[in-house]
């Protein structure tokens, strides 16, 4: 099990309602964290092999987007994330069961040993073909085996894309700010106005950025 939150916020990223997602996120899992940001010019990716009670003390204080993780190590102790590959970032909570099959069976590289590449790598597939993100996600869903809780980020067409197979994701609004957790508890917590469990595909939209993605 694995911890997912964050903010996109209208103004800059509320520390304290950060807080509060990632205290919730860090009960899920303590092996590891890692963190996407975007400070208003760049987007920026940063893994650590600790828990998110140290590692979030490294985040940019002023960012307008924060989209973090937290991680119980399920296979490969090497591979954290976010996974950046084919200039798409992806945060995973779940596991996959045949990802090694799925790496075979559609011709796809396998660089990492974390089961959640096979979903940047099938997204990447699926959407060269048709150009669509919800059709790409009904393909990789209708494909995987196991469970997926995932948010993928666009950053040339500027998009957020949250879905699950398993109901373990949330999205709510407050002051014209978007949250996305694992649980619903701390969006309550948050008081936000608007909570919903991710059922279909959820499209965000973000600022789009030409600049290098930092790692």
């Amino acid at each position: 099990m694995c911890g997912i939150f964050g903010i996109i916020a209208n103004d800059n990223v509320n520390l304290k309602h950060l807080s509060i997602l990632a205290k919730n996120a860090r009960q899920r899992g303590k092996d590891s964290s890692g963190f996407l940001e975007y400070d208003g010019s760049k987007y920026s990716i940063s893994k650590f092999d600790y828990d998110l009670k140290k590692s979030i003390k490294n985040l940019n204080k002023k960012n307008k987007i924060v989209i973090g993780h937290s991680r119980l190590v399920t296979n490969s102790m090497a591979d954290n994330q976010p996974i950046f590959k084919h200039d798409m970032c992806l945060i995973h909570n779940g596991i996959v069961v045949n990802f090694e099959e799925l790496f075979i069976k559609f011709g796809l590289k396998q660089d990492l040993k974390i089961d959640t590449e096979i979903i940047i790598e099938l997204f990447n597939y699926f959407y060269n073909q048709n150009k669509d993100i919800k059709n790409t996600v009904i393909s990789i869903l209708s494909h995987i085996e196991g469970s997926a809780s995932c948010v993928i980020h666009l950053k040339k067409i500027g998009k957020l894309i949250l879905f699950t197979n398993n109901g373990s994701l949330y999205w709510g609004h407050k002051n014209k700010n978007t949250y996305i957790s694992s649980e619903s508890f701390s969006l309550k917590k948050i008081n936000c106005d608007y909570i919903e469990k991710v059922i279909n595909t959820i499209i965000i939209d973000i600022p789009s950025c030409d600049k290098k993605t930092s790692i």
